[in-house]
């Protein structure tokens, strides 16, 4: 349920955000020094939405 209820806050939360999150906690395959960070974070974006938003978009994009 926990995965529905936050697809579903992500699917809600439909604009566009400036946060970005790259999830590098334990660096990157060609850079081990990488860490993680997230910027844009705002009190209009900090909503659990927005973040589950960003974290997947930064997964997909480490993934492309």
């Amino acid at each position: 349920r926990v995965w529905e209820k936050l697809i579903a806050l992500g699917q809600d939360d439909a604009s566009q955000s400036s946060m970005k999150i790259e999830p590098f906690l334990i660096g990157e395959r060609n850079n081990v020094h990488r860490a993680a960070s997230v910027t844009g974070i705002t009190l209009d974006t900090l909503h659990l939405g927005t973040v589950f938003r960003a974290l997947c978009s930064g997964v997909i994009q480490n993934l492309h």
